[in-house]
């Protein structure tokens, strides 16, 4: 049987000091063997790029400038994460053909973030409000909005019919939207289009405090680029407001000013 004894105090002193030395040693050689690796690869960038400058000036093209710290970073980030895709791909190419349907059938089935969208479904009557300008009286239009339900739930599409009134003309009007949930992301995507204005206003947001908040652009056939927020504000009677807001013009900050709002009453 071994003796349990312990060492005497200098014995005892002498071994840690080795072995506080010892760990020292192999730090400093790990950290010296990670600075190579790390200089290797830069310089093996650095000289690639530099390879490509030569071939370069032999077709007769100017050399690019040579990429500094940042860039080569830039670089290899980039050549990580697309070795990274290569080996997704090559992994999916891999996989078994009746897992890979599993997947694609689950994928096609909504989760609990698309129950939200059954609170749009249904028959409306809808009133609009918008404001032409801050402080004027809005322009008040009425019509019919119907949503139901797509994709086996993965979506909701919606139908208006509306008659629009503007400076005192009224324009009928048709509109389609869709909204969805892409589990990718973690965010709502929407799309709209009407015959008022007919470009598609494409947008994504999430849920936070009760409320969607979707946010985007299109290019309107009215001029220019149409950046737009819509924020759904849902009440206890199963009824539901939807706010329109803009970027102010006036504002230099950029702040988002309110231009309209659309009442949805059940019907």
């Amino acid at each position: 049987m071994r003796s349990t004894k312990a060492p005497p105090t200098g014995v005892a002193q002498r071994r840690s000091r080795r072995a506080t030395n010892t760990l020292a040693t192999e730090t400093r050689i790990m950290r010296s063997n990670h600075a190579k690796l790390t200089a290797l690869v830069i310089a093996g960038v650095a000289a690639t790029a530099a390879s490509f400058a030569v071939a370069q000036a032999k077709n007769g093209a100017k050399a690019p400038d040579e990429p500094n710290p940042e860039q080569l970073i830039e670089m290899l980030k980039k050549s990580a994460q697309e070795e990274n895709e290569r080996q997704a791909a090559q992994d999916a190419m891999n996989m078994d053909p009746a897992a890979i349907a599993d997947m694609i059938k689950m994928a096609g089935k909504p989760g609990p973030e698309h129950q939200f969208l059954d609170k749009l479904v249904g028959k409306w009557d809808v009133e609009a409000k918008f404001f032409m300008e801050p402080g004027a009286d809005p322009e008040v239009s009425t019509g019919t909005s119907h949503t139901r339900e797509g994709l086996n739930g993965l979506c909701v599409i919606t139908e208006a019919d509306m008659n629009f009134n503007f400076m005192g003309q009224s324009i009928p009007m048709k509109g389609v939207g869709v909204v969805g949930y892409n589990r990718a992301t973690g965010e709502y995507e929407s799309m709209w289009m009407d015959t008022i204005d007919p470009y598609m206003l494409v947008q994504k947001g999430s849920m936070q405090n009760g409320k969607l908040t979707l946010e985007g652009s299109g290019t309107s056939q009215m001029g220019g680029e149409s950046k737009m927020r819509n924020v759904y504000v849902f009440d206890n009677d199963g009824n539901y407001t939807m706010e329109f807001y803009q970027p102010n013009p006036a504002d230099p900050s950029g702040d988002w000013a309110k231009v309209g709002v659309i009442e949805y009453t059940r019907k």
